[in-house]
């Protein structure tokens, strides 16, 4: 009887200390930042977001300086797909950029998709339009992210 709850112990750690490791934790690589705003050029630092597969990311600044604010956030889930085992390896990412400029917010969502053997970098280009009086000011996010699992 001991050693069967000896065994049973040992299969309990063994698994507990599995799953530790098998969480599916994702980083996601911001590098190449850059913000136009009219004929003003400025680049922001890169940045990692740690992921969670299922899980939304804490908010993390991309840039902030000059008025100009940029946060994203982030939401990765599996893809799963009966017919295909490309699909059913995938992941899928939406990401929701926040700027806020002089007391101003604009979101964008953007989604992307990416299956087993792609590389998962690409380069995401967003415009936020911001009304001033009869004007509207622009401001121009462009970076380099790479997905990394």
């Amino acid at each position: 009887m001991e050693s069967f709850q000896k065994t049973f112990l040992i299969i309990i750690f063994l698994f507990s200390v599995t799953s530790l490791f098998a969480q599916n934790k994702t980083n996601l690589n911001f590098s190449d930042i850059l913000i136009r705003q009219g004929n003003q050029e400025f680049t922001g630092l890169p940045a990692t977001l740690s992921l969670s597969v299922g899980h939304t990311s804490a908010p993390v600044a991309l840039y902030s300086a000059n008025d100009i604010t940029i946060m994203a956030v982030v939401n990765l889930t599996n893809m799963s797909s009966s017919r295909s085992q490309t699909k059913d390896s995938g992941v899928r990412m939406r990401i929701t950029y926040t700027c806020m400029y002089k007391n101003k917010k604009e979101n964008n969502k953007q989604e992307h998709m990416f299956f087993k053997n792609d590389k998962g970098e690409y380069t995401e280009k967003i415009q936020f339009n911001f009304e001033e009086g009869l004007k509207n000011k622009m401001i121009e996010f462009t970076c380099i992210a790479k997905l990394e699992r």
